[in-house]
Formats: C-alpha cells, sequence, structure tokens
C-alpha cells in the first residue's frame, strides 16, 4: 500500500459544557457540525434544488440501532430533523415540538440517483455479481498508526472466506493503519475506504461513493447493526451476520431493550434477510419522505423574502427558547440522578 494519504480534519464535536453550548448556539445559524457528514447538506440542497444552503439546527446523520423509539437525541436544544415519524412522536410525548421527520439522506439520494438514470434495483452486469463485501465497523484504535490485532484477525477471516475480488469496507483510520502491513496475505480481498465523513471535497460524495460499492456487490458480511446494512437490503443485497463477539453483545443489548424486530433481523440469514426490506425502509423514514417544495418549505429555504423571513423567525424562536430548555434539561438530569 502507498503511503498513507494526508486527510484534513474530520468535523468533531466538543464535550466540555461551555463548549456544547457555543456549538448549540452556533448552528442556530449555521446548523450542526453533523450536518455535513457524509455529505447530509449536501445531498438535501442538490434535491431540494437549491444552492448548498444549509440546514439550520441538525439532522439525523446515522441509525440509534439500539433505540426502543428511533430517538437519536436527547434534548431539544435545535430545531431537529429526523428520519422517521416514530422519532417524531417519541419527541413530542417528551414536550420536544421542534422535531419534524424528513426521511433519511440515503433515499434523498436514491431519489436523486433514479433522476439520472441510474438503476437502484437492478444489480450490475452478471459479470460482477456475487462479489461479498466484508464491512468491519471501527472497533476503536489504540494507535492510529498501527492496525489492530482485531482488524487484522478480521482480515484474515475475511481472506480465508473469501475469493478473488471481494471487498473489505474499512473506516478510513482503520485503512491508513495498514500502511505498514503486507498485504499480500490478504490477496483475496480489495480493502477500499469511503474516506473520512466530513470536512473533505471527497466526503460530499460518500453516500455516492457506498451507493456504487454496494451495487457491485449481492451480499455483505457485517457484525453489527449499522446503518450500511440498511441501505444494503434497499438496494436487494443479502445481509449475512458474522456471528462473533461484537455481534453477540449487539443482540444481546437488543435483547435486554425489547427490540424484538432488532432481535429477528439480527438472527436472520442471507437466505430471509432481504424479508426485512420494509424494515429498513421504515427505519430510513420512507414514509416520511418530501417532494422538493415541501422539503424547500420545511428548511425554509424558500425564495426570497419568504425563505429569509422563515429562517429568521426559526433563529429568533430558537434563542429565546434556548437558555430554558437548557435549564429544564440540567433539573431533569439533576432529578434522574437523585
Amino acid at each position: 500500500m502507498a503511503e498513507p494519504v494526508i486527510r484534513t480534519k474530520s468535523v468533531t464535536t466538543l464535550v466540555h459544557p461551555v463548549g456544547k453550548i457555543y456549538q448549540n448556539l452556533r448552528a442556530i445559524w449555521l446548523g450542526s457540525p453533523e450536518n455535513l457528514v457524509y455529505g447530509n447538506s449536501s445531498i438535501l440542497s442538490h434535491y431540494a434544488g437549491v444552492k448548498n444552503r444549509k440546514i439550520r439546527g441538525r439532522y439525523q446523520h446515522g441509525w440509534p440501532a439500539h433505540s426502543a423509539n428511533d430517538l437519536y437525541y436527547k434534548n431539544d436544544f435545535l430545531p431537529t430533523f429526523t428520519w422517521n415519524e416514530e422519532a417524531e412522536d417519541a419527541a413530542l410525548r417528551k414536550g420536544w415540538k421542534n422535531f419534524k421527520s424528513i426521511g433519511s439522506p440515503w433515499l434523498y439520494l436514491l431519489e436523486i440517483l433514479r433522476a439520472d438514470g441510474w438503476d437502484t434495483n437492478r444489480r450490475e452486469p452478471i459479470s460482477v455479481l456475487g462479489k461479498t463485501l466484508w464491512v468491519y465497523g471501527r472497533h476503536g484504535l489504540v494507535d492510529q498508526s498501527l492496525p489492530s490485532e482485531h482488524l487484522l484477525n478480521f482480515l484474515d477471516e475475511a481472506n480465508l472466506n473469501s475469493v478473488q475480488g471481494d471487498f473489505c469496507l474499512l473506516y478510513f483510520e482503520d485503512f491508513d493503519s495498514l500502511a505498514q502491513v503486507d498485504l499480500k496475505r490478504f490477496a483475496n480481498l480489495e480493502i477500499v475506504t469511503l474516506g473520512q465523513r466530513s470536512s473533505s471535497f471527497i466526503s460530499d460524495a460518500h453516500l455516492v461513493r457506498l451507493f456504487h460499492v454496494l451495487k457491485s456487490c449481492s451480499r455483505i458480511n457485517i457484525d453489527h447493526p449499522s446503518t450500511l446494512a440498511l441501505y444494503a437490503l434497499t438496494l436487494g443485497i443479502e445481509i449475512n451476520w458474522i456471528r462473533n463477539k461484537t455481534w453477540l453483545e449487539s443482540l444481546q443489548k437488543a435483547k435486554s431493550l425489547g427490540l424484538d424486530e432488532l432481535c429477528e433481523f439480527m438472527q436472520s440469514n442471507s437466505k430471509n434477510s432481504l424479508y426485512f426490506t420494509e424494515y429498513a425502509s421504515a427505519k430510513l423514514g420512507r414514509s416520511s419522505l418530501k417532494s422538493r417544495s415541501e422539503l424547500r418549505q420545511v428548511l425554509g429555504w424558500g425564495n426570497f423574502p419568504s425563505g429569509l423571513m422563515a429562517s429568521f423567525s426559526t433563529t429568533m424562536t430558537t434563542l429565546t427558547l434556548f437558555p430554558i430548555r437548557i435549564m429544564r434539561n440540567q433539573l431533569i438530569s439533576i432529578t434522574q440522578k437523585s
């Protein structure tokens, strides 16, 4: 492998309370940093027919697989856009009225690709069918300059159970850590990464690149309920669970939370995994997808002056209620601890 590329720093979220408050206040005007992850805001801008608009507030960027109600967030500090109605309803039950379900960026991307002539249902020609994609989630790196033993063991297993031409998809830090490893030991695998999630010109094409990787495969092998598994199901790709320690821990957590559908999904095999396509569509918010005009209205992306007035109104309301929401959140936290 060539020398690791120099990557720009990814967007990070602050952890100190003061820093988090500052970041939330900034997000009222400029949007949360997480909106940029995977090119989500770019996808929505393109779909809505506007140019590089910011999502004021925050937009869910991942599947909270182990949430009992699909609710990704723990407060209502900002206007929040969820994937599905279940999460919106859960927020309303908490008294959070600034949550709105609009569907996932992946589903909007599929709409864009279909409009551009891409077939999002039929797989690639028969000559490339049958490829397997091994998905290694980032299980944690102690030293980012060296591959973890867990990663090398995963690659050894994938290589042993693959035919030449199968893929293995890595988080970019895991991928970069392999720079000093002799990759001839994994000769059956084409090891790839989609790059960092944000703060890069590549990151805006993250989900597009993932679409093309998935389209070239007929099955994925994965050991955890990743959002990628939902994406694969929308393309008719079979899911085969790697039943290792990571899989078992995730399944046990799902059982402890009473998530029966997730348990059934994680115990499925590649032959019946496609029965969960509707489950994937529901989690991704298929029923919450908006038309172009609806999306512009919900996000306050209307033409001048209506768009400016909607944005100003949302911003001032959020600023006014922000201290009240913070104090309420702190009181709830204190009450729960006592």
